[in-house]
């Protein structure tokens, strides 16, 4: 950890955690043996070694998001070296790392915290080599007390350790880890059942785990819950070496055993760091007692009981919970807490970054339409936060909702302004989206808002587009969108209402270019692909509702941070062009000539279409002897038209060459290095060209323009 923020993300959700633990641990400390007691808490230390996750995922409360609220109330009127205000913090872990000269009060926090473990490390380690220094200075260990413990050993097939006797002990204990020391009081007759219970100890290397719980206590030092854990973990520590002990001992050896433990009730020795004891203070003793005259007890099945509870505390310690979406906590005007309703509800946007790249475009374009902050900052990249928030402030300051961020769009949004006219659905779509070649994880494209109407339009009347170039990135914390220059405002000409998309075909720099070179003539094919991401609506009262071209349809006006694209739809624009237009059609002895271009994809060389393929003779006449356009079963589009060679320019457009993709597997299924190549591109394009049915040309053509938009 690396700041003071992080240390409290950490500790809160391993309090949270050691509670759970705790609560069902009492509802069944009648019902499961201390092996279990004591074993559950192995989740706690795996938690604690874990980093905790700062993400949209958390371990029974939203702390990070409570924690990052706080943070950034406090950081934002600081200048601190360790934290920023909006900045989320990383994924901590128990270890604190002083990386700077502290320059805040929230830095000299850290550094008084990360200066405690320290002292509180040492104190352990002092408090250990004195005792060393003082198990050196003991007696031999007497003829009869080893004879007692060689007794011990051999009745029960332990192993024994070196052994020394020291005045004025009141308890026995083992003593270190690497060269563990059993420590017996001198001038005392040591009962066989002491010295089984400390062996027992030295065997399950409870020595070593004492270690390890005085380091995490070391760690949460400041923290009065987690001391109190800890000493519910030693006690359980010594319940459990009881139960080991108990299950050696037979009739009245285990009625003595307790009144062995009935006399323990010294605490000189129950806490020293890297030894065991068979005290641990007077007031515990009672529980082990009770713990005693539960032996054999225990419900029977129990054990299969055990792992199930064990298996699901994984879901709410470790995976945790998960939320999706960006909401405001308010929709009202400014109010003494709205800078707190604001700071909340950003840090739930730095938290829940969008975890795909339709679910960034999704934010940043609602943003952009309904005017909202949040959701631009869900979307947008965390240098870009503060500037955020400062708008938003204004806006509050102002007057407005505290969310208002001016969207500077040339139009209104279709999204506010249901009209009945276009031939949409959706309120924005996305054209061209190209990996970068330069930066992994890394692509651009361009976002199209659809407009009820543009502002100073001649036309008040007419709709159009806002075309706003983006690049989208990936890094650790999610997906965000940048725009990359500046958009432009179109009219959308009233004839194309009915096919906007055609319109903005025309006007839209292409994703590709295709070009080929025949006998008489040339193709010129540009490529456009365009997006459609999933917006429906799970929940109507989140809808906008409106009539469509004469049916109802809805989506969802909150953005969906793991959206997926829904649609994609390839067009290859064709068009062909006579070298000598004029020539062909003077020379036609037919009163009306037609010309028909047709044209299909292929994927690779290998597929190149043959010039076999024909004409059927149930659609040839119909589409070569009059005007028609259309595509054909087994893959490829035509068009035919009839020339007049005084009007003629010498072209002809097929507008229906392409495919239709529906990718929710498709999209990202093609890998080239690190980088994922979206939609891939055909390999080439057959083009065939003829005058009165007759073929008088194919033409074979190969993507020419590749550059990066």
């Amino acid at each position: 950890m690396n700041n003071i923020w992080e240390f409290l993300i950490m500790t809160l959700t391993v309090s949270l955690s050691s509670g759970l633990i705790m609560i069902i641990k009492a509802l069944l400390k009648d019902k499961l043996t201390p092996r279990w007691q004591y074993g559950i808490w192995s989740l706690l230390i795996i938690r604690m070694l874990l980093p905790v996750a700062v993400s949209n995922r958390y371990v029974l409360a939203p702390i990070p998001m409570w924690v990052e609220t706080l943070k950034a109330l406090c950081e934002n009127r600081l200048t601190s070296s360790y934290a920023q205000a909006f900045i989320p913090v990383d994924n901590p872990w128990f270890l604190p790392l002083i990386t700077s000269a502290p320059r805040s009060i929230t830095d000299w926090i850290f550094v008084i915290y990360a200066a405690g473990v320290v002292i509180s490390l040492l104190l352990c380690l002092v408090s250990y080599v004195k005792l060393r220094l003082l198990i050196a200075k003991a007696y031999p260990l007497s003829e009869v007390n080893q004879s007692s413990i060689d007794d011990v050993c051999n009745k029960y097939g332990l192993k024994p350790c070196p052994a020394v006797e020291i005045e004025g002990l009141p308890s026995a204990f083992v003593c270190g880890i690497i060269k563990p020391v059993l420590v017996l009081p001198a001038g005392a007759l040591i009962d066989e059942k002491i010295i089984l219970h400390e062996l027992l100890h030295l065997k399950y290397k409870d020595a070593l785990q004492s270690v390890i719980w005085a380091v995490f206590r070391a760690f949460h030092w400041c923290n009065p819950f987690m001391h109190y854990v800890f000493n519910c973990i030693g006690n359980d520590m010594e319940a459990l070496c009881d139960r080991r002990a108990l299950e050696l001992l037979e009739g009245e050896e285990r009625r003595d055993y307790g009144k062995i433990l009935l006399l323990m009730v010294n605490d000189r020795y129950p806490r020293a760091f890297g030894t065991t004891s068979l005290s641990n203070g007077g007031k515990n003793i009672s529980k082990r007692i009770a713990c005693i005259a539960h032996f054999k007890k225990y419900p029977k099945g129990m054990a299969l009981v055990s792992v199930c509870i064990g298996i699901m505390l994984l879901q709410p310690l470790f995976f945790g919970s998960e939320f999706h979406g960006v909401a405001s906590s308010i929709n009202d005007y400014s109010d003494a807490n709205s800078e707190m309703t604001l700071q909340k509800d950003m840090a739930s946007t730095r938290l829940n970054r969008c975890s795909t790249m339709a679910g960034a475009i999704d934010a940043y374009a609602k943003g952009l339409i309904y005017e909202n902050g949040l959701y631009l900052a869900a979307a947008s990249p965390l240098s870009e936060q503060e500037r955020l928030y400062d708008e938003m402030c204004r806006s509050r300051d102002e007057g407005w909702v505290y969310t208002h961020m001016e969207n500077k769009l040339g139009g209104y949004p279709l999204a506010r302004s249901p009209r009945t006219d276009l031939s949409v659905s959706d309120p924005y779509c996305v054209y061209n989206l190209k990996a970068s070649s330069k930066t992994p994880n890394s692509f651009n494209c361009q976002l199209v808002i659809y407009l009820s109407y543009v502002f100073g339009s001649e036309d008040e009347t007419a709709a159009g587009i806002e075309i706003i170039p983006i690049k989208i990135e990936k890094d650790s914390a999610g997906w965000s969108v940048t725009q990359t220059s500046s958009s432009g405002t179109e009219a959308i000409d009233p004839k194309y209402c009915g096919s906007v998309h055609t319109y903005i075909k025309k006007i839209m720099e292409p994703l590709a270019v295709y070009e080929g070179q025949g006998e008489y003539g040339q193709i010129y094919a540009p490529v456009n692909v365009r997006y459609s991401i999933d917006n429906k609506v799970e929940n109507q009262n989140q809808a906008s509702l409106s009539w469509m071209m004469g049916n109802q349809w809805s989506y969802n006006e909150t953005p969906i941070t793991d959206a997926q694209f829904s649609e994609a739809d390839m067009a290859f624009d064709v068009t062909y062009t006579f070298d000598d237009y004029r020539r062909i059609a003077a020379d036609s002895p037919y009163v009306h000539t037609y010309i028909t271009l047709e044209n299909m994809i292929f994927e690779d060389d290998t597929e190149v279409p043959s010039l076999d393929r024909g004409l059927t003779d149930d659609d040839g006449g119909a589409r070569f002897f009059s005007e028609s356009a259309g595509t054909s079963n087994d893959g490829f589009s035509y068009l035919t038209d009839s020339i007049n060679a005084d009007t003629w320019d010498g072209t002809i457009t097929d507008w229906n060459t392409g495919r239709m993709f529906y990718p929710r597997k498709n999209l990202f299924e093609i890998k080239k290095g690190s980088t994922l190549e979206i939609l891939y591109l055909p390999r080439g394009l057959d083009s065939r060209i003829y005058i009165q049915g007759e073929l008088v040309e194919q033409i074979i053509s190969k993507e020419v323009t590749t550059d990066e938009q």
